[in-house]
């Protein structure tokens, strides 16, 4: 029975381990797409300061 229990303990604490992993990289992907939309929130701001500048 305890070998059983070890077994078991040991498989669920390997699952937690790679669920943790999943999530870590869908965070870091999320944060990856977030910086690369605020570039091009700024990209898009920089032109229109010129345009408007050119309007001048």
């Amino acid at each position: 029975m305890d070998d059983l229990h070890g077994i078991l303990t040991t498989y669920e604490m390997r699952t937690s381990d790679s669920n943790l992993v999943k999530k870590d990289a869908a965070l870091k992907a999320a944060d990856k797409k977030s910086k690369e939309n605020n570039k091009a929130v700024d990209s898009n701001m920089d032109i229109d300061d010129d345009k408007i500048e050119a309007m001048i």
